[in-house]
């Protein structure tokens, strides 16, 4: 058995190229050896390896940016995911790619399901639809694991953002009217590597797009507080008190790109399609707060 890992450098990537090892040998590709940026880059590594499963990690994350530079994200987002899938196709490769909450306008309170209807309110989420929509044109085996608030012990995420600033000042302002399932992770590696050891023993997954978060949801407010209380009492040093952080609405934020207010995304058919619960949000932030204490203090 072959898998072929795209964003092996990214945090998630990172955790794929461990989870995935198991299964068996793993070609974990960063930028530097093939760069979505350009075309039928990543489609001629597949065309000339022919593994057995694609795993797609790569993109185009930063969703401020993404409004200066739309073309570039359309290109990696959107392009470089309907390459990768007509390669995967005419290779016979499953491919595993993943997507986002921000396909969704976040209208409401109710967790979106897969099929309820789209409407990106940014480039950003433009682009994520378009990669969707080009990978399920290509007629390929294919998951789609939407996912959100992906948070590590490594790399630029939201957690390590906020306890980096708890060392260096006194109050900070976090919004609390967005709402949505904190995801570790390595956690979503592992739910990658079942479904690619069950894809290589001949079983994969009918439905083609399935909602990949932690269970429960929050706001960024709380998940703020939550991460820095864990912290604290793992013994990070910090200059703020829980309750140090002021709550602002999306409006206050003042962002170039404009955020679902409602990033719930249903998970019960991937539960019922996997056969098991997905992790609580808490355990997820908790494990990453801790390894972010622990690594401050060495």
């Amino acid at each position: 058995m072959t898998i072929l890992l795209f964003g092996a450098e990214g945090q998630l990537g990172r955790e794929l190229a461990v989870s995935l090892a198991a299964l068996g040998p793993v070609t974990a590709l960063c930028r530097s050896h093939v760069d979505l940026r350009t075309p039928l880059a990543a489609a001629a590594v597949i065309r000339s390896s022919r593994p057995q499963f694609v795993v797609n990690a790569a993109g185009y994350t930063n969703v401020d940016a993404a409004e200066s530079e739309p073309e570039l994200a359309q290109r990696i987002n959107g392009d470089a995911v309907g390459e990768i899938a007509e390669a995967c196709s005419s290779c016979g490769s499953h491919l595993l790619h993943f997507s986002t909450d921000y396909v969704f306008a976040g209208t409401g309170t109710a967790p979106h399901r897969e099929e309820d209807p789209v409407g990106p309110l940014n480039a950003y989420g433009r682009s994520k639809l378009e990669g969707e929509r080009q990978a399920m044109n290509a007629g390929c085996q294919l998951t789609i694991l939407r996912t959100s608030w992906l948070h590590a012990p490594r790399g630029k995420n939201f957690i390590r953002t906020v306890l980096a600033l708890a060392q260096t000042r006194h109050e900070i302002s976090v919004v609390s009217d967005q709402f949505g399932a904190p995801t570790s992770a390595r956690w979503l590696a592992d739910i990658a590597s079942h479904i690619a050891r069950r894809s290589l023993a001949g079983d994969r997954p009918t439905p083609r797009v399935l909602h990949a978060t932690s269970r429960g949801s929050a706001s960024w407010h709380e998940v703020a507080q939550t991460a820095l209380a864990i912290a604290v009492e793992a013994g990070m040093p910090s200059l703020i008190a829980k309750h140090s952080i002021t709550p602002i609405t999306s409006s206050q934020l003042r962002s170039p790109a404009v955020r679902p207010l409602n990033s719930r995304l249903s998970i019960e058919t991937l539960e019922s399609t996997l056969g098991f619960e997905c992790q609580a949000w808490i355990d997820g932030v908790r494990e990453t707060a801790y390894a972010i204490a622990r690594e401050s203090l060495s």
